[in-house]
């Protein structure tokens, strides 16, 4: 009887040595499915910023393939005018390349040619809105902000947007 009442209490020691541990793991099983959801919202912004990054070169190619072209065009005129004696032209700009963040969730590449965009969408720089998006996805990793379908994604990043200034 002795036996067995030691190898009870020792059967009790050890079960409360291995309580906690076998509580914190039900805790990170039960907080699987949170972290699933947040890193699978971090992964969507991700290529969201990896999408409009490959947009955002194609735009910045065809654009310095037309300034290219503009530049030939008007050394070409340059000279003629410099052989009529008369004043050369000034080499073009390069239009800017901005990312368009509309108020109903549109995110694209966008010719900024420095007019005021319409209400309600605001142009940012690509490293712009790159730090707007990491915001967003730091957010989303941390817990404070819940997005409920992919659609929602660009308007929280819009709306960050606003806020930052």
């Amino acid at each position: 009887m002795d036996n067995l009442l030691s190898e009870v209490r020792e059967l009790k020691g050890k079960l409360e040595e291995a309580f906690p541990p076998y509580v914190a793991a039900l805790a990170r099983v039960y907080q699987a499915p949170v972290e699933f959801d947040r890193r699978c919202w971090a992964s969507y912004v991700d290529s969201l910023i990896l999408k409009l990054k490959g947009d955002y070169e194609k735009y910045q190619v065809a654009r310095n393939k037309a300034d290219l072209l503009s530049k030939f065009m008007t050394a070409a005129a340059d000279i003629a005018l410099i052989a009529a004696k008369k004043e050369p032209m000034p080499f073009p700009t390069a239009p800017e390349i901005s990312i368009s963040i509309a108020s109903e969730g549109k995110i694209e590449p966008v010719v900024d040619d420095g007019t005021a965009p319409p209400v309600g969408v605001i142009l940012l720089t690509f490293e712009e809105f790159q730090e707007v998006a990491l915001k967003l996805r730091q957010m989303v990793m941390e817990g404070t902000v819940v997005p409920k379908g992919e659609e929602e994604i660009p308007r929280l990043i819009h709306g960050l947007a606003l806020k930052r200034g």
